[in-house]
């Protein structure tokens, strides 16, 4: 009874009650944590997404004042570098002026500040000022010793160039010359300022594009210092430290990003947590519904039980009130006898609620409860005859206001009964709204299953005073006769249990009617009650089976067992006024065994044993009866763990064509060899294997995937014709997935036949036809096996699409004395002739079975006589050399003349003909 997803609801063993009544509510916690949980959840997703988003704005604002830095350090270098070359390149072109002396300058001068524009003053005298810094390094590599280059202070003029003086002079010959080089900078940004120092003086300035004097350094900037190559001097920039537009851009578009990433975190949180409310709620109602199953099962009180209904309702649904109102004795008045509201101004309110059964009183009289109880089906606002009714009540009690929504739902016992009182449900409008027919389909459950509980509690007590004796015959039921027998086999006295099962009776019961069978069964209790001395126990543990247990020497199932009979005889006569037969089995203790329940396990075997037999008949749990059920429960238990661990294998047995005189193909013959070496006949497991569906489905199956890679192997061996056949039991070739099992392990069927067991099961199935169909369209052949058992109609046979025909080895052996079996054999050949279905005689041991199967014109056979089931190996070595030696051709007989075949046969056998006489 409980849901599917009970196992994951919390669930308690005794109801809890408060001072007031009320259950407390024992998934607080859990709904807490998993609030909590929720909140952890998306406060941690929260912060991680501003966590992040923070630190990806700082990388970007990081590295945009580094680009900043590094721009502002490159036009530094480049600044003070280019001033340094500047100095450097016209010291060097001075100096071919104070080596050449005064010859030289007059015709070079002028051309020199053509050349080079950015100098100026050029002349070949001192300058009248003192040159402080000198210019080093700028004769390196010349090789003239006395040398030396200077250069003046730099000074800035309204062109906004930075104008230095300088001088190259031979201190040897005391000729020099002068040249003032205007420097004007490189392209900059705006936002960067450079200073000239020489020390701590600054000498110049450079900003917006151009030189000026000296001015004060901006306060808070950064800055940065590089020395101007061979000069003391020293080059420093400034600049601020603010983002560019583009950065901006970015931060910008980042922030929106991050705020709307927030929002939909946030809408998403909103969403889940609509989610969690809704799923905690579904738990509150399915461990609602749980807890009042588990006090259904514990069987409570119905006074505790309904009162544990509105507590739930309440305090684990979270409803705003409950209550359960029965009727009073004179059934014009609802009475309240249980009530629970989550406030007390709720309790007074719904006590003060008029429930008056008469309809015709006022319309308010006509509430929910009473409609529901009336009309025996669940009430609320939304039915159409409950319209403009809740309003008009509100209005009479305005506390009544607060209950948004009322659902009233009747307990019934039955459709045909009154209902025993109703359930009303107070519950929020956004509860309803929130839940809709989900809320509605939870109560509904939880009352269906409260009804059936009451319903079951009236029926049991008519169930304990009917579960000792059945009405019908008197005689102790199933459970009482076992609890009788229990008792008597404490004492551990020799007792034999007998299970007794009237043959045919079910056909008797649809001739002659229930009535005249009923009056049956009872005279035949009578009867054998009668027959049976009176110390024996006699129960009734089915419709027409009967239980007995005999503890007296004298009582054995030899002498009890006619006894039965002639009283079933006696009654069946008396009442039907026909034959009427049992069939029994009977059990030992303490030989065969010491429980009640294994001795009824084996009383049957014996009575299917019986029944097997032709009925009408006894048999006890000894010999073959016990020693074939143990081979049932032995192959139950093994057989599939047999199968899975490789002890079932298949052997191989050929089939041959008298015709062509060669094999043709191979039929698998299933042999169970255990790891020590035993080895266990089909007929020992076989039929215990097919009548069960899940082993031979498993048999069949492994036996499709031998014959599939057999095929492979046999046409590696240049044996592409053979067929192979598969015996498939009928339980597993009816089955619904046998066409998936063909498909899945061998969607190829060609060179495969399927030899189907069990015939009267396929032959008598309307469904057999269509399966035999697809396996035709798969490529498979079909071939009926054991033909010739009695089982099998010509007509069933001719109607079908078998492709093989298989004659049963016992048929065969008979049709040479039997002139029924021979007729048949006869008749199957036209059968085979007419519609082209081969026609295979099994079990072929002799050669006189081979030359009146050739007389017969048998053309296909197969058995002992080519050669027995061999391994795969061994048939594989020896196949060449089956056929050959066995050929001994016989003139066909026409069908016409099979009488005198026949009669010739039986001239030949006077020997046997007297013994028969």
């Amino acid at each position: 009874m409980a849901p599917e997803s009970s196992h994951r609801l919390l669930t308690v063993t005794e109801p809890q009650m408060l001072e007031n009544g009320c259950q407390t509510d024992p998934l607080r916690r859990r709904s807490l944590l998993l609030y909590a949980a929720w909140a952890v959840f998306f406060l941690a997703l929260f912060a991680f997404t501003s966590a992040v988003a923070w630190n990806w704005q700082e990388q970007i604002h990081e590295r945009a004042v580094h680009r900043q830095d590094l721009a502002a350090e490159e036009s530094l270098h480049r600044m003070s570098d280019l001033l340094g070359i500047m100095l450097q390149i016209h010291a060097r072109n001075l100096l071919p002026f104070v080596v050449a002396g005064k010859q030289y300058w007059p015709a070079q001068l002028p051309r020199y500040e053509r050349v080079h524009p950015y100098t100026e003053h050029l002349a070949c005298t001192r300058f009248q000022e003192t040159l402080p810094f000198p210019l080093t390094g700028c004769l390196s590599g010349h090789g003239m010793p006395g040398m030396s280059c200077q250069i003046g202070t730099p000074k800035t003029l309204a062109d906004g160039d930075l104008h230095i003086p300088m001088q190259v002079q031979d201190s040897t010959t005391g000729r020099s010359c002068s040249a003032t080089l205007r420097f004007s900078g490189l392209s900059t940004r705006q936002s960067e300022q450079f200073f000239l120092y020489a020390g701590h003086t600054a000498l110049a300035s450079w900003q917006n594009g151009a030189w000026g004097a000296a001015v004060a350094e901006p306060k808070h900037w950064l800055q940065r210092s590089h020395p101007v190559q061979g000069t003391p001097l020293e080059m420093r920039v400034f600049w601020q430290n603010t983002l560019n537009a583009t950065a901006r851009q970015t931060l910008l578009r980042m922030r929106s990003g991050t705020a709307i990433l927030l929002v939909l975190e946030l809408i998403f949180a909103l969403a889940s947590l609509l989610w969690l409310y809704r799923y905690d709620m579904d738990l509150r109602f399915r461990w609602a519904q749980e807890q009042m199953r588990a006090l259904m099962l514990r069987n409570v009180s119905k006074t505790r039980l309904l009162r544990s209904l509105v507590e739930l309702s309440v305090h684990v649904t979270q409803a705003h009130g409950a209550y359960i109102a029965e009727p009073d004795a004179t059934r014009r008045f609802l009475r309240i006898t249980a009530i629970c509201g989550i406030r007390e101004e709720i309790h007074n309110a719904l006590r003060q609620l008029p429930l008056n059964l008469d309809e015709g009183v006022s319309p308010w009289g006509q509430l929910f409860p009473t409609l529901a109880f009336h009309r025996k089906e669940r009430t609320d606002r939304y039915r159409p005859h409950v319209s403009g009714a809740w309003s008009k009540v509100c209005a009479e009690y305005p506390a009544l206001r607060g209950l948004r929504e009322v659902i009233v739902w009747p307990i019934l016992y039955s459709v045909n009964h009154d209902p025993a009182g109703v359930f009303s449900l107070e519950i929020r409008r956004w509860q309803r709204w929130l839940f809709g027919q989900q809320l509605i389909a939870h109560w509904d459950l939880i009352l269906n299953d409260l009804r059936r509980h009451l319903q079951s509690q009236h029926e049991q007590a008519e169930k304990e005073r009917l579960q000792h004796f059945d009405t019908l015959t008197g005689l102790p039921t199933r459970r009482h006769f076992l609890t009788l027998a229990e008792e008597v086999l404490q004492s551990a006295q020799p007792c034999w249990l007998g299970i007794l099962d009237l043959d045919h009776f079910n056909e008797l019961n649809t001739i002659y009617g229930d009535q005249d069978t009923d009056h049956c069964l009872a005279e035949i209790a009578t009867q054998i009650q009668s027959a049976l001395p009176s110390e024996a126990i006699i129960g009734r543990v089915g419709g027409d089976e009967f239980a007995l247990l005999l503890c007296q020497e004298k009582n054995t199932p030899a002498l009890a067992s006619p006894k039965i009979a002639r009283a079933i005889g006696s009654a069946g006569k008396k009442v039907l006024c026909t034959n009427l037969s049992g069939s029994l089995g009977w059990a030992h203790f303490p030989n065969d065994d010491n429980s009640i329940g294994k001795l009824f396990h084996h009383a049957n075997e014996a009575l299917a044993q019986a029944k097997r037999n032709g009925r009408d008949d006894w048999q006890l749990y000894a010999g073959p009866v016990r020693e074939r059920a143990q081979r049932r429960l032995h192959v139950n238990h093994h057989f599939a763990n047999a199968l899975q661990d490789g002890e079932i294998h298949f052997f191989l047995q050929g089939k041959g064509d008298l015709q062509t005189r060669r094999i043709t193909g191979v039929e698998l013959l299933a042999r169970w060899i255990t790891p020590d070496g035993r080895r266990i006949g089909p007929g020992r497991f076989m039929p215990y294997v097919e009548e069960n569906q899940h082993l031979i489905r498993l048999l069949g199956r492994h036996a499709l995937a031998e014959a599939a890679r057999l095929r492979a192997k046999t046409a590696s061996l240049g044996l592409e014709n053979w067929s192979l056949s598969v015996n498939i039991g009928a339980r597993h070739f009816l089955a619904p997935e046998f066409i998936d099992d063909l498909k899945e392990i061998c969607p190829d069927g060609r060179g495969l036949i399927l030899e189907l067991t069990e015939t009267a099961q396929v032959l008598g199935s309307r469904p057999a036809r269509p399966i035999m169909e697809s396996c035709h369209e798969l490529g498979y052949q079909l071939s009926m096996d054991d033909f010739g058992t009695g089982y099998s109609s010509l007509l069933s046979i001719a109607r079908l699409p078998f492709d093989e025909i298989k004659l049963d080895q016992g048929f065969v052996r008979q049709f040479r004395s039997d002139i029924a079996s021979f007729s048949i054999a006869g008749a199957a050949r036209l059968l085979s002739h007419l519609s082209h279905i081969r026609l295979i005689a099994e079990g072929i041991a002799s050669p006189a079975e081979l030359r009146l199967w050739q007389q017969l014109g048998g053309r296909y056979v197969q058995g002992y006589l080519l050669a027995p089931a061999l391994p795969e190996n061994a048939f594989f070595t020896w196949h060449g050399t089956l056929m050959p030696q066995l050929l001994h051709p016989e003139p066909v007989v026409p069908l016409q003349d099979l009488n005198w075949l026949w009669e010739l046969m039986q001239s030949h056998q006077p020997s046997k003909r007297r013994r028969n006489r």
